[in-house]
C-alpha cells in the first residue's frame, strides 16, 4: 500500500487494526502447538510474541514493506517490551496450586490482566508509527 493509497476497509482505523490484529493473534495463539512455540521463543530466545504476531500482521496487509521499517517499529517500543517483561517475571512465580486460597488465585489474574493489556497497549503503539 502506498501513502496515497486507501487501507482496506477492516483497517480503516487504528482501532480496527489494533482489533484485527489482536483477534488474529488470539485466533492462532489458541493452538496449544504454536502457544508452547511462542513461549519457547518468548523465554529462550528473548523473541516478543506480540511484536511478532503485530509485524507480521502489518506485513501482510501491506504496510510493512522492508526488514529496516519492521526494525524501525521494533526498536522504538522497547520501553513497553521492558514492561511486559516485568510484569511476567512477576505473575509467573506468582501461578498459584490448586489447593490455594482464592485471594492468591485472584492476585494472578490481576497481573494476568496487566500483562494482556500491556501486550495490547504495544500493538496500540505500533500501529501508531
Amino acid at each position: 500500500m502506498t501513502a496515497t493509497e486507501e487501507p482496506p476497509p477492516h483497517l480503516a482505523s487504528e482501532d480496527a487494526w489494533v482489533e484485527t490484529v489482536w483477534a488474529g493473534t488470539s485466533a492462532i495463539y489458541a493452538s496449544p502447538d504454536i502457544r508452547d512455540l511462542c513461549l519457547s521463543l518468548q523465554d529462550e530466545e528473548g523473541l516478543c510474541v506480540p511484536t511478532l504476531f503485530c509485524v507480521c500482521f502489518a506485513a501482510a496487509a501491506g504496510l510493512i514493506a522492508s526488514p529496516e521499517r519492521a526494525a524501525f517499529l521494533i526498536a522504538g517500543e522497547a520501553p513497553l517490551r521492558a514492561e511486559i517483561g516485568r510484569i511476567r517475571a512477576r505473575r509467573r512465580p506468582a501461578r498459584p496450586a490448586a489447593d490455594e486460597p482464592p485471594e492468591r488465585r485472584q492476585a494472578y489474574d490481576a497481573l494476568k490482566q496487566r500483562e494482556l493489556s500491556a501486550e495490547r497497549a504495544l500493538m496500540e503503539a505500533l500501529s501508531h508509527q
